[in-house]
């Protein structure tokens, strides 16, 4: 049981890691990009195509959890990755966080405690 608790961990750290270097490819855009040719700017990003592999690769990750687990179980566990991006927003990107913030990731860390313990 314990590899799907690991095969959980890999598909949140990737699809974490997607998400954050989709971030990073946009910020690194031009200020003045239109809507019209964000994606075609985006695709021409290297992070951007690190993006897609990670969340390509958290995908086939979150496929063996389904093949192992409950997804009442899985799905809630995936949740973690709020925290993850949360955290990464408040110490990579420098963004202000609000408290109410921080209280609905303590709620999400309740929640995880709880389904874990299942």
């Amino acid at each position: 049981m314990w590899t799907s608790y690991l095969a959980v961990a890999l598909a949140v750290v990737l699809l974490t890691l997607g998400q954050v270097l989709q971030k990073v490819a946009v910020d690194r855009l031009a200020p003045d990009i239109t809507p019209w040719n964000l994606a075609t700017a985006a695709l021409r990003r290297p992070e951007m195509w690190a993006a897609l592999a990670c969340l390509g690769a958290g995908m086939l990750a979150w496929l063996l959890v389904l093949g192992s687990m409950d997804v009442s179980k899985a799905f809630p566990l995936l949740s973690s990755g709020h925290l993850l991006v949360l955290a990464a927003a408040r110490y990579y990107f420098h963004e202000d966080i609000p408290r109410m913030r921080w209280a609905g990731a303590a709620l999400i860390v309740a929640g995880i405690v709880l389904v874990a313990q299942t």
